[in-house]
């Protein structure tokens, strides 16, 4: 199972006004769908400024169906499994039908929405839900994307669904690499 590792640094004098502020540092991963679009559709992970941040996760997930909680039926799941959510809202993890290399399927015989956790900073946490609502039955192949993206922002926590482009974010790529580092200098965000 691979590690990852994002290290943020950002000045004294830029903590003490994102801190002033009530910024917080968001987090959010990639998920492409059966559609090929990939969605950052939930803050994975919020922190408060600070002149060293680091952010660790691994390819560990669970999934589940939702109309509401994020948490009903949670399971773990690995790449090539599927979810499969009966007609009376039962679940069982079963083996996914041509499911490509680091993907998943979501399995609904009902109108659910599927919800995807992984271990971030060693808890479980929301990184994706269907960004279109609820899905009629069907199938859905889901592929995490080695892709994250960090931002500042106020008046937000972990969890916290977004659908719109954030300001001034930075997208970092892992695609082959397991550690990251990025700088925040209070106006833009430099890799390496």
């Amino acid at each position: 199972m691979a590690s990852y590792k994002l290290t943020i640094t950002v000045p004294d004098p830029v903590v003490g006004k994102l801190n002033d502020g009530q910024y917080q540092l968001c987090f959010a991963r990639g998920v492409s769908s059966s559609g090929g679009s990939t969605a950052m559709t939930v803050v994975a992970h919020c922190e408060t400024a600070g002149d060293t941040i680091i952010i660790t996760w691994q390819n560990k997930y669970q999934m589940t169906a939702s109309k509401s909680s994020f948490d009903a039926g949670v399971r773990d799941i690995d790449f090539h499994q599927a979810y499969h959510l009966n007609e009376n809202w039962t679940s069982e993890i079963i083996s996914g039908d041509n499911c490509p290399d680091a993907s998943f399927q979501f399995k609904n015989d009902a109108e659910a929405s599927c919800v995807i956790n992984q271990f971030i900073n060693g808890k479980s946490v929301g990184i994706f839900i269907s960004p279109t609502g609820t899905l009629l039955p069907g199938t859905d192949t889901l592929t995490p994307v080695n892709i994250v993206k960090v931002w500042w922002q106020q008046n937000i926590t972990t969890g916290t669904m977004i659908s719109s482009d954030q300001t001034n974010a930075q997208i970092i790529d892992y695609t082959g690499i397991t550690e990251q580092a990025v700088s925040y200098d209070g106006t833009k965000w430099t890799l390496g």
